[in-house]
């Protein structure tokens, strides 16, 4: 199952640990699937506000490390706060280890959020390995 030029890839359901040691491997035999865009979730342990009340920045952590991530506060119309778990999906920089933002969903009040989260990482790991 190769992948086709000009094919467009879903997002990639990774781990901050993971994403950070492995995403730089792209076109190799460890990392054979392009990724243009991640998907994370996570608790916020950090907001920081652009002067005018909106968030422009936050820090996730997902357990297995965190990362700052930059949101147009124009575009996500969220009420966000410390301890609220996030699903982020977005574009990984790799110099500034950072991820840009195009969607941001709250999923604090999803009782399965966490166990469910896992179980879909293993997927895309399963999917990535038959790549």
């Amino acid at each position: 199952m190769g992948g086709e030029q000009g094919q467009i890839y879903p997002p990639a359901k990774v781990f901050v640990s993971w994403m950070r040691s492995n995403l730089r491997q792209q076109g190799t035999q460890a990392m054979p699937m392009p990724i243009k865009r991640v998907w994370l979730q996570g608790v916020i342990t950090e907001i920081e506000g652009n002067g005018s009340g909106a968030m422009s920045k936050l820090v996730i952590d997902d357990g297995t490390g965190t990362v700052k991530i930059f949101a147009d506060p124009e575009e996500h119309d969220l009420t966000l706060q410390k301890g609220n778990y996030i699903l982020v999906v977005g574009l990984y920089n790799f110099e500034t280890e950072t991820v840009e933002a195009h969607q941001i969903i709250d999923l604090s009040n999803q009782p399965s959020r966490i166990p469910l989260w896992w179980l879909e990482v293993i997927d895309f790991f399963k999917t990535l390995k038959s790549w």
